[in-house]
This record gives C-alpha cells, sequence and structure tokens, in this order.
C-alpha cells in the first residue's frame, strides 16, 4: 500500500433562480428594450433562446415587435465556481394595438410610412406602435404614405353628422402618396375602428343588428381645408362618392376591427351605414337608332338627383342627361338619340343631398349600322341645323334646297359629336336636303322640313 494522499472537496451550492418579468406584451411595431433580470451578488446572467439550448446567446435579447406572436427567452444564473441556476421562461407577446384617442384627440394627427411598395400590407401607426390604418400597394410603388386623422370623440354624442343627417364613424382619415395621384390599378386599404366606436355608432343611428360588414365607405377627393369633412365641397370643386362594394369587416382581435376597400386613388375617408337609394336600371337599344335608359328605385333616401352617363371606353364619362329626383320610389326614363358608333358604354349615377355620388355598374351597347340624322325635324331654327351621324367617314356635308341648289355653311363640333351647321343665308320655309357623303362615294341623306 502506497502513502496516502489527502484532498479536499468543496460542494458550491446552486444559485438561486434569476428574477425577471415572467410575460411582457407590446404593440406590433413598438419601440421595444433589451430583457431585464437580477441575480445575488457575484453572479452573472445567462441568456437562452430556448429552454434546451446548449449555448447562451451572445447579448442580452432585443425583442422583435415587427411581427405578431409569441416568443419565449430564457434566463439563469451562473456563480464564480461555474453553477448554474434553472432556467426562468419570459414570454414576449406582439399584437396589434389600435389608436384609442383617451383624450378625444379632435385635431390633425399626422402618421406615414416610407418605401410603400410591392404586395403585402404596411402598417401607419405612431411612436408606440398604435395603428390608424394600413395599405396593399398590390404591386404599386406608392413611396411614402401619408395619413392625417380626425378623431371626433368617444360616446354617441360625438358621432358626427352631415348636414343632411348622414351619420359618419369617429374617425375621418386622408390618406395622400408622395409618388401617385391615381393608381393604374386598385389599392386596397384598411382603416381600424374600436368596438366601442362601433357600437356607440349603431345606438345613434337605431340599427342594433348592425354588424361590421354593413358599412359604407364614403371616399371624397377635393379642396384639403382640413382632416375633416366639414369643409369639403362637394358640388364644385371636389367629388364624393360612395365605395359599396367589397367592403370588408375584419375582427382584427376581440376589442377592435377593420374595415377594407380598394381606392383608386387616395382621398379622405369616413364610414357610414346611411342607407343610399337603391335602384335597378337598364340601358337598351331601341331598334338601330336610339339607347334608352331606365331605372326604377324601390326607396329614395335623400335623394337629390340622377345622372346618366356615356363613355367610348368605359373609362372617360360624359354626362348626357341629368333629372331631379322625385323623392319617393318611381320610374325615370330617358332616350340617347345620338348613340356612339361602334361600342359604347352607359351608367346611371345616383346623387344625395350631401353631394355624395354612388356609381352604378355601366352596360354595354353596340351600334354597328350606318346613320344620319338631322334634329330636331321639323324646325323652326332658320340659322341652324343639328346633324348627328355614326358608323360614317364623311367626306363632303352638303345642304340643299328643293330646287337642288346647295348652300352655304359653317359648321362646329360639340363635345357629344353633334354638327351644328349654321348656313350662310338665313332659311326660308320649305324642304331642305343635308347630304353626307363618305369616302367611298356613299350616301346618306335626311330631308328637313323648316316651319314658317
Amino acid at each position: 500500500e502506497s502513502e496516502r494522499k489527502a484532498f479536499d472537496l468543496t460542494i458550491a451550492p446552486i444559485p438561486n433562480k434569476p428574477t425577471t418579468t415572467a410575460e411582457i406584451s407590446y404593440c406590433r411595431n413598438a419601440p421595444s428594450e433589451a430583457l431585464k433580470a437580477t441575480t445575488e451578488s457575484g453572479n452573472f446572467l445567462l441568456w437562452y433562446a430556448s429552454l434546451s439550448a446548449s449555448t447562451a446567446l451572445p447579448t442580452i435579447p432585443i425583442p422583435n415587435t415587427q411581427n405578431d406572436g409569441i416568443v419565449s427567452y430564457f434566463t439563469s444564473a451562473k456563480n464564480q465556481a461555474g453553477c448554474e441556476s434553472p432556467r426562468v421562461e419570459t414570454k414576449i407577446t406582439v399584437s396589434p394595438c389600435i389608436a384609442t384617442f383617451e383624450n378625444n384627440f379632435n385635431n390633425c394627427l399626422v402618421a406615414s410610412t416610407e418605401n410603400i411598395t410591392g404586395n403585402r400590407w404596411f402598417d401607419l401607426f405612431d411612436a408606440n406602435g398604435r395603428l390608424y390604418a394600413s395599405v396593399n400597394p398590390n404591386g404599386l410603388n406608392l413611396g411614402k404614405v401619408t395619413i392625417q386623422i380626425k378623431h371626433y370623440g368617444k360616446g354617441v354624442s360625438a358621432i358626427p353628422k352631415t348636414t343632411n343627417e348622414t351619420r359618419l364613424m369617429a374617425r375621418y382619415l386622408d390618406f395622400q402618396s408622395s409618388l401617385l395621384k391615381t393608381f393604374t390599378q386598385p389599392v386596397s386599404v384598411k382603416i381600424y375602428y374600436e368596438n366601442s366606436e362601433f357600437n356607440d355608432y349603431k345606438q345613434v343611428v337605431n340599427l342594433p343588428n348592425l354588424t361590421i360588414n354593413d358599412f359604407n365607405i364614403i371616399h371624397y377627393d377635393g379642396i384639403r381645408e382640413d382632416c375633416g369633412f366639414e369643409n369639403n365641397d362637394n358640388f364644385k370643386e371636389g367629388e364624393s362618392y360612395v365605395i359599396y362594394k367589397n367592403v370588408i369587416g375584419q375582427q382584427v382581435i376581440p376589442s377592435f376591427f377593420s374595415l377594407q376597400f380598394d381606392v383608386n386613388e387616395f382621398s379622405e375617408n369616413a364610414a357610414t351605414a346611411n342607407d343610399f337609394t337603391e335602384l335597378t336600371d337598364n340601358h337598351e337599344k331601341i331598334e338601330e337608332k336610339s339607347v334608352k335608359s331606365s331605372w326604377k328605385t324601390a326607396l329614395e333616401v335623400k335623394a337629390e338627383k340622377f345622372i346618366i352617363q356615356r363613355s367610348q371606353d368605359g373609362k372617360t364619362w360624359t354626362n348626357l342627361k341629368e333629372i331631379k329626383a322625385n323623392g319617393n320610389p318611381s320610374n325615370y326614363e330617358t332616350i340617347d338619340y345620338q348613340p356612339l358608333s361602334g361600342k359604347s358604354f352607359y351608367r346611371t349615377v345616383y346623387i344625395d343631398k350631401d353631394g355624395t355620388k354612388k356609381y352604378y355598374e355601366p352596360k354595354e351597347v353596340n351600334f354597328d349600322d350606318a346613320f344620319c340624322q338631322v334634329f330636331p325635324n321639323p324646325t323652326d331654327d332658320k340659322t341652324n341645323l343639328n346633324l348627328y351621324f355614326r358608323n360614317i367617314k364623311a367626306k363632303e356635308i352638303m345642304i340643299y334646297d328643293i330646287l337642288g341648289q346647295q348652300i352655304g355653311f359653317n359648321q362646329t363640333k360639340t363635345e357629344l359629336g353633334i354638327f351644328q351647321l349654321k348656313p350662310t343665308i338665313q332659311l326660308s320655309e320649305g324642304t331642305y336636303f343635308v347630304v353626307i357623303i363618305d369616302e367611298n362615294g356613299k350616301k346618306c341623306m335626311q330631308k328637313v322640313m323648316v316651319k314658317p
């Protein structure tokens, strides 16, 4: 047996668990800070990405608040002897938050986001990550998008209304892009509202069964005197119209929801459950000469007037006829006696007493035959003849009297394609002929009776 060797064995205690916050919540896009924990003197902290991770993180974690969800980090205490405590979890929850306007903010609050481009949603939020709106450019480059927000206050007494009693939700937003005024394709928008605001609105409009999918969007484009609706000039330099198709309500979290819709340009927007006059309309050919536009209203709500519009391409529209609303369920009708050649489009526009327009779906008509017409006929106007023709490439236009003598004239063409022929002499009572000769020598002739 050899000489015995003595040694000391020291058992160091395992450190106590560090103290940290078990759960931390952030608003989406809100600023975050490095996680914190405390331990006993002489110990130091280690941070891990999971409970089973074998290697500690090189730095103290700073939570990422760009994406919604729950992420956990773990911390432990380690003493000078190298002993490590059990790990303690810190749960980070990131979720969307809405601006609540606790102080009934009633001025123009500004929020903006840079580099809005591509095919994803971009949030517009304040310094604390509280949401006001989101934009999806759907492939366009909008550059910097800025919004101005007016909030009309909390409670039923704060629900705003127009002079004609159209009630609006308490948030009114003005969108602007640094690069584009109008869009080559629709841009999608979301505006956020508190459930409490919705409940106040339902009470004011006395619609207890109203849902978040029953809203229309009032879209105003015109003079921006402020970020509210009170100074909108609907009848002169500005225009309001209602977006009523594909307005989608989505409950984001239990306390607030969004209204999503598409726009072709940025401007001011408000949500309303106001009933707009509902109508069914039709635009059809009458033989091969004219187009009859007819529509029927089941209920006229603050109706002011109707306009029939025509377009060659379905994009640029011309007003043909304006008809005052009767105020009661009614049948309406008007005829376009000078339709365009080839394919064209007609649509009905309803305008309420606030000046808000509602555009109904256009309908296509086709005229492929050659046609010419002088109107009115007979006429008592001895200084002017109105000539309309379609599907004729006119090489010459001539006026003859009953004896075959040609009469000189000057001509102008109106926006609607009507030629105004002004004879160089005053016409007498009798019969005249207006003749159009096309490039192939074919004629279209109209006999005109001039009354005493």
